[in-house]
């Protein structure tokens, strides 16, 4: 009695610690596989080949307890069928993992790892047996089968297949590009080489009343070891979760995370270099901006929690621990976190590039020696006075004796003579015109004074009581100046030049140093 519920109890738990226990893991290894990234075909692959080989267990539990007679039709119908699956799938695997896809041909890809699938369809619309044993023998609990022809072949095709895929890893490994990959690699290689020695051994020798029937079966677990491994060790196949929180790190814009409070949550080493402190996390973000652009923006960032949408491209400015403002733009969207509103902004640090458009957009309107308006932007101003129909002067202002000046002193010192006229001609000008340099000692003024006669001698004084000094050098400064007035002497800016020009000429002829009105 005690005999025979010993030999039941056998029965029972043998089965169940060769085949359920490695089916759960191989199943959880499978969900697990798929559940860290179930939109990418590397992993919907590895799944797979992980849940066939829990299949292959889940077969021969029940084979174990069904009767001898059932065993080729199962082992025909299911057992072979996922063993030609496993190895279409595996390739399909490896080639996409190695992105060895990108250099086959496009009709042949992935088509040409499932062809050995015809030898399953063609079992199944035939019912010939071409891949898998036909008759099996009862040894104690296990039933084992008598190894013929089909399937020692198609064991040692799989065996082959599996070596070629082994000399691959090596290759590609020999040609690794880092050493991370290097590492996987290696890792596949180790596991290819120890399925392919359990499966050899075990497919080809008969072992029997050792170990359960097909035990070669259990290299399935290798993968079920390796894989993970892989994962956590060297990041193989690592999911969306990872692979943004790698990208976030090593972003070199600044990102943050911030509640509906403005509070900092999260941010990556970016954003500590950018607003120069490591312990942004817990700040607020609006104290980050200028008093003249901080009420702008919390208007901005209260809209955009309300209206849950992103925004792009608002430009503003902030100030750093040290005191120095930066131009930046901020692009953010809506997310929930914990059920939670949040923002998440990105920073670019746009100063540099704003200080040289401003700077190109500055030479464009302006003479780069003297940082006078330039003739373009002299007219553009004048034009539209006159439009605007608003009386003003245009004096022309020649430098007498500017040549002979260079001559003696060199064009440095020449230079320098002209900037700082130039500074005293906008001084005096300032509020009440423009100033432009047109040429070499050639410069232009609008101006809408009323008492033009007054305006040039009070020029002609600052010129005077303003000589240049450099060391003991003393050079005075003394102009010819010719008058036009709008709309006295025309209604076009070139008119009045042409006017202003000639009234400039008169004074030459009359001895220079002095200025001129138009007269008809």
């Amino acid at each position: 009695m005690r005999k025979r519920e010993g030999n039941q109890m056998k029965i029972i738990f043998v089965p169940f610690v060769a085949y359920i226990i490695p089916m759960v893991i191989m199943f959880y290894m499978a969900l697990m596989m798929l559940l860290r990234n179930p939109k990418q075909t590397e992993h919907r692959l590895a799944s797979l080949v992980i849940f066939f080989y829990g299949l292959l267990f889940l077969e021969e539990y029940i084979r174990f307890f069904l009767p001898i007679e059932y065993s080729p039709i199962i082992s025909k119908y299911w057992f072979s069928s996922i063993g030609i699956l496993i190895p279409s799938l595996f390739m399909h695997f490896f080639i996409k993992l190695t992105s060895l896809n990108e250099k086959m041909p496009k009709p042949l890809y992935p088509y040409i790892f499932y062809t050995p699938i015809l030898l399953v369809v063609f079992t199944l619309l035939t019912g010939k047996n071409i891949m898998s044993n036909e008759t099996f023998i009862q040894l104690g609990i296990w039933k084992y089968p008598d190894f013929n022809a089909s399937y020692l072949t198609t064991l040692t095709v799989s065996i082959i297949i599996s070596f070629l895929l082994l000399l691959i890893v090596f290759y590609l490994r020999a040609r690794a590009i880092n050493e991370n990959q290097k590492n996987i690699l290696s890792v596949i290689a180790v596991a290819m080489i120890i399925i392919i020695f359990i499966v050899t051994i075990f497919g080809y020798v008969n072992f029997k009343h050792v170990v359960p029937p097909f035990s070669y079966i259990y290299s399935g677990l290798i993968w079920g070891i390796a894989l993970p491994y892989a994962m956590i060790k060297y990041n193989l196949l690592a999911p969306y979760s990872k692979r943004y929180e790698i990208l976030y790190n090593l972003n070199p814009a600044p990102i943050v995370l911030v509640d509906e409070h403005g509070k900092i949550k999260e941010a990556n080493p970016a954003t500590n270099i950018l607003l120069q402190d490591e312990a942004v996390v817990g700040r607020c973000l609006h104290d980050l901006f200028t008093d003249f652009h901080k009420e702008q923006w919390l208007q901005h960032f209260k809209q955009h929690f309300r209206n849950k949408k992103k925004f792009t491209k608002y430009e503003t400015k902030i100030k750093l621990p040290s005191n120095e403002q930066r131009y930046v733009l901020l692009e953010g969207d809506y997310l929930l976190v914990d059920e939670q509103p949040h923002n998440i902004i990105i920073i670019r640090d746009i100063h540099t590039e704003k200080l040289v458009t401003k700077q190109v957009k500055f030479l464009a309107y302006h003479d780069p020696l003297t940082n006078l308006a330039n003739r373009r932007y002299f007219y553009e101003v004048a034009e539209k006075t006159i439009k605007k129909n608003i009386p003003c002067a245009f004096l022309l202002i020649d430098l007498d004796g500017f040549k002979p000046i260079n001559d003696q002193y060199g064009h440095q010192l020449g230079d320098d003579y002209l900037v700082h006229f130039a500074e005293l001609l906008e001084r005096h000008v300032a509020g009440r015109g423009l100033a432009a340099r047109t040429g070499g000692d050639e410069f232009v003024l609008c101006t809408t004074e009323g008492e033009i006669t007054d305006f040039v001698q009070g020029l002609l004084h600052t010129f005077e009581s303003n000589p240049f000094t450099i060391g003991s050098t003393i050079i005075p400064i003394k102009v010819s100046i010719g008058i036009s007035r709008y709309p006295f002497d025309g209604s076009k800016v070139e008119t009045l030049m042409k006017k202003a020009d000639e009234a400039m000429y008169r004074i030459k002829h009359k001895g220079k140093n002095g200025y001129q009105i138009f007269m008809n």
